[in-house]
């Protein structure tokens, strides 16, 4: 995999990430994005068993090394879209592939429903749309936003006693095994000033939302997904059967939906399991097309 790196002009940020080839153009290319708190780590175990795509994996901005927004300036989830569209527009990507793993699914998910004609196939792992919260909810979720922000903002992440602590405490918060956490923890972790380790994603990455769509809102974008989709979710993971996730699931028209034993990570700690189940994916969409 190959370092590179995006500059969005509009946005003023740069995104930076691992992609399988320098030379990069849809409709063949893949873009993978990474679940919340993650890197775009969190994807080399499956590009290893997808030697025929090509892929990038992108740190999403305030995730890994991609830039982190401007001091002072609030985050909203629908900006994740913002930025995607504004990095096809720069890279003239006019039809590519979208892959993402749990939050990196929801962004992805909202993404094709929004702009469609950009997607040509959607593979979602252990997410399908974003949170969903009620209206009666939004006047404390908002105060609660803004209280959190006031006080995280300006923090800085801490420092851990060593390298090893970290990733050990990665490990237990996920349910992931150590290389998956150590692997995340590479990308992820900057020394301080003493050279002790402590992550370097934005801290703002942990204020409370202050705005969830509504289930009703969610199933609106799910229905206006038109491309080839595949779900993979993880028999011990955060998708639960059931509603809401069966009505998610029912308002994609074309989806194939696949179950692995494992946790929420499950790309990461079955990798040749998923991607097999990607290839014969993308293979049927061929046959189809």
């Amino acid at each position: 995999m190959h370092e590179v790196s995006y500059d969005l002009p509009q946005t003023q940020l740069t995104i930076r990430g691992l992609a399988s080839k320098l030379a990069l153009s849809g409709p063949e290319l893949t873009i993978a994005l990474h679940g919340w708190l993650d890197n775009c780590h969190s994807f080399l175990p499956l590009s290893r068993f997808l030697p025929d795509t090509t892929l990038l994996c992108i740190d999403l901005p305030g995730h890994g090394h991609s830039d982190h927004l401007p001091a002072g300036v609030d985050l909203h989830f629908r900006d994740y879209l913002l930025w995607l569209r504004e990095l096809l527009e720069c890279q003239k990507w006019s039809s590519i592939t979208l892959m993402g793993h749990s939050m990196g699914a929801a962004i992805a998910s909202l993404f094709a429903a929004t702009f469609p004609e950009f997607v040509n196939k959607l593979i979602l792992i252990e997410g399908i749309g974003p949170w969903a919260g009620s209206t009666t909810e939004l006047p404390m979720r908002t105060r609660d936003h803004i209280e959190s922000f006031l006080k995280i903002a300006h923090r800085q992440n801490p420092s851990y006693e060593n390298f090893e602590h970290l990733v050990s405490l990665r490990q237990r918060s996920g349910k992931l095994s150590q290389n998956a956490a150590r692997l995340l923890a590479e990308r992820g972790t900057e020394s301080d000033l003493s050279g002790r380790p402590k992550w370097r994603h934005d801290p703002r990455l942990k204020v409370a939302s202050a705005f969830n769509f509504s289930e009703e809102q969610t199933l609106a974008f799910l229905r206006r997904i038109v491309c080839p989709s595949l779900i993979i979710r993880a028999t011990d993971g955060l998708l639960k059967t059931g509603e809401p996730f069966d009505s998610r699931l029912a308002a994609i028209t074309q989806l194939q939906r696949y179950s692995i034993d494992g946790h929420h990570h499950v790309h990461m700690e079955k990798p040749q399991e998923v991607a097999q189940i990607i290839h014969d994916f993308i293979l049927s969409c061929q046959f189809n097309s």
